[in-house]
């Protein structure tokens, strides 16, 4: 999956949004569409013999352009944030994400957690809401002495 994949389902999020009538409905048929495609697609080169390595890079990849283009949608609405940064950790942090394994999410901020921050909140319901098991923490960054 490359940067086009994210790009078109960042449109199609986006294209959903303009026509808000049907947003929140087609919003997640988009998304859960990616999902399934993309799930069908790593299955089936799981079924002709990739290996394991390249299985779990490709689900690796599949949720980086999932939070990519959640986090490009968030954005979009609320602005981009100062002193934020949403890392991976676990094993989609080492880029070995297994199937139905979690993902683990750390919102670092700079100074402090702000509560219901719109971009954490939009990317775990969204997370939530697809269904993705998640294990996510709010951090601020600590001077070191």
């Amino acid at each position: 999956m490359n940067k086009e994949i994210v790009n078109n389902l960042q449109r199609d999020l986006l294209n959903a949004k303009q026509r808000s009538d049907t947003w929140p409905t087609e919003r997640l048929w988009y998304l859960r569409t990616y999902l399934d495609t993309s799930w069908e697609t790593i299955h089936t080169q799981h079924q002709d013999g990739a290996s394991g390595s390249t299985i779990v890079a490709a689900l690796t990849q599949r949720v980086d352009t999932l939070i990519q283009a959640l986090y490009a949608e968030a954005v979009e609405e609320h602005g981009e944030p100062t002193g934020f940064a949403v890392i991976a950790q676990g094993g989609y942090g080492r880029g070995a994400l297994n199937p139905h394994s979690d993902i683990d999410l750390l919102f670092l901020f700079k100074k402090k957690v702000h509560e219901g921050d719109p971009i954490t909140r939009a990317i775990l319901h969204t997370l939530w809401d697809a269904p993705f098991p998640i294990a996510s923490l709010q951090r601020k960054t600590t001077p070191i002495p």
